[in-house]
């Protein structure tokens, strides 16, 4: 299950991002199996980065927080071949939030983890 789809990341990030990081073939439109590979590639991160804390994968309603990653890990892995200085800075920042999960530093709102936590605060980061 990917966390984040291309409506959602066009609104986010705009079409003509999403063109350009899409179209190999110069179609001209978004390429909705390039796109839904790095979704799924960067969803599955997430579970497997998660999955000794939470019960995964996350299901309706995906926590936001989860989804902002998902968006800013999609958009990495897109980029993965042509790395921009902001897009590496948004990759850091997304690990560094699913690192805080798997840690406790912070907790999903809603969420009981699978094993105690010490010291989290439930946070909405990234876009709200």
């Amino acid at each position: 299950m990917a966390y984040v789809d291309l409506d959602r990341f066009i609104l986010v990030f705009g079409e003509t991002e999403a063109l350009q990081l899409t179209d190999r073939d110069n179609t001209g439109s978004v390429d909705e199996d390039v796109f839904d590979v790095a979704s799924n590639k960067a969803s599955s991160f997430i579970d497997d980065f998660l999955r000794s804390v939470y019960s995964v994968p996350f299901v309706n309603p995906v926590p936001l927080t989860i989804v902002n990653i998902a968006e800013a890990l999609t958009r990495c892995e897109l980029y993965s071949l042509d790395p921009r200085e902001s897009v590496s800075e948004a990759c850091e920042k997304a690990q560094e939030m699913l690192e805080w999960l798997k840690s406790g530093k912070i907790r999903l709102p809603g969420l009981e983890p699978l094993r105690p936590l010490g010291g989290a605060t439930n946070v909405y980061l990234l876009r709200g």
